[in-house]
């Protein structure tokens, strides 16, 4: 998988705070993104 793939497949994935009753909080996130390459058919 290219780079410029993974870059593509990241544009579907959008960002929303967290919220504790409506309002925003702070949190610490951690994003964790697993791939794997296509078969090639090499």
């Amino acid at each position: 998988m290219s780079r410029c793939d993974l870059v593509l497949a990241s544009r579907d994935w959008r960002f929303e705070p967290a919220l504790d009753h409506g309002e925003p909080v702070d949190v610490y996130y951690r994003l964790t993104v697993n791939y794997r390459p296509k078969a090639t058919g090499r």
